[in-house]
């Protein structure tokens, strides 16, 4: 599986729960939180500031998920990344 254009294939790390006022927060109901963070799995070459392997987080309404060989993968578009680790 290869990203083409200006597309990015990540894997969404899970937060660990967040503990507001006792009660659990799951990334379900985290409206606080307007990024996520992924990790790279493929990006075209032409991009050089992000690597495979890197860490970054996205717009979390960006992108739609894709199953390829039985694992979830968020495809997203480059602009919508706003931090590499």
């Amino acid at each position: 599986m290869r990203a083409v254009n200006d597309f990015v294939i990540v894997e969404v790390k899970k937060e660990a729960p967040k503990n507001v006022a006792g009660l659990l927060l799951t990334d379900a109901v985290d409206t606080e939180s307007r990024y996520k963070k992924a990790q790279v799995i493929s990006i075209d070459k032409q991009f050089k500031v992000v690597k495979i392997g890197d860490t970054i987080l996205y717009d979390q309404h960006a992108g739609h998920d894709v199953t390829y060989e039985d694992k979830v993968y968020r495809v997203i578009k480059v602009r919508d990344i706003a931090i590499v680790e």
